[in-house]
């Protein structure tokens, strides 16, 4: 028998990637379900099984979050993947990894 709390699956995976003009509209969709004004310009998104769950702006570095899952360890991936592109203060790496570290708990 084998245990597949140690597997992941697509549900699993998070990419994160420059916005295309593909994503416009998961964008325009996004914005209204956290109650937030669209992204202008470029941005960073964030996907999980394939679905936009979040973005942030690369001009502002205003997050926009879907409020009915779970974004909580998207957004701090997304914060400092724009940190890193526009040279920002990150948040403090402790913070990071233990966001990552329970993302990843089984």
């Amino acid at each position: 028998m084998t245990d597949d709390r140690n597997t992941l699956t697509d549900m699993d995976s998070v990419v994160l990637r420059p916005a295309g003009r593909s994503d416009r509209d998961a964008l325009l969709n996004l914005a209204a379900l956290d109650s937030a004004l669209p992204i202008d310009g470029s941005a960073i998104v964030a996907l999980r099984g394939g679905e936009l769950e979040a973005a942030i702006s690369l001009h502002s570095g205003r997050v926009i979050a879907d409020p009915f899952r779970r974004t909580d360890d998207l957004v701090p991936l997304l914060q400092t993947r724009y940190a890193l592109l526009s040279h920002a203060p990150a948040p403090t790496a402790v913070r990071v990894l233990r966001r990552a570290r329970g993302a990843l708990a089984f």
